[in-house]
């Protein structure tokens, strides 16, 4: 994830109610002349978090952070998506909501 705007979206089944869960992502970055890179992540159409700020690894694509963030899901069909908000690069080797 690159450039501005470059995303991930994925469907994710609630068979439960609607409420709180947890958002997981294990995410590597080493940005020279910055201390990380930022994300928005929306749920359903809806922004949870508007500039997720995810602080540089100790080297890019070999050292790794998860970083956990409350999002609300809907009962049945949920739509998660996480958009770079700099032109940085960002690797993402994992998302976990539960």
């Amino acid at each position: 994830m690159d450039q501005k705007g470059a995303s991930i979206s994925w469907y994710q089944e609630n068979d439960g109610g609607a409420g709180k869960a947890n958002l997981y992502i294990r995410y590597s970055s080493k940005i020279e002349n910055a201390s990380g890179t930022h994300i928005k992540i929306t749920v359903n159409g809806k922004v949870v978090n508007s500039e997720l700020f995810l602080p540089n690894t100790a080297s890019k694509g070999s050292s790794w952070n998860k970083v956990k963030v409350p999002i609300q899901i809907d009962r049945g069909a949920n739509t998660i998506t996480l958009e770079t908000l700099n032109d940085k690069g960002l690797f993402v080797d994992e998302i976990t909501a539960n």
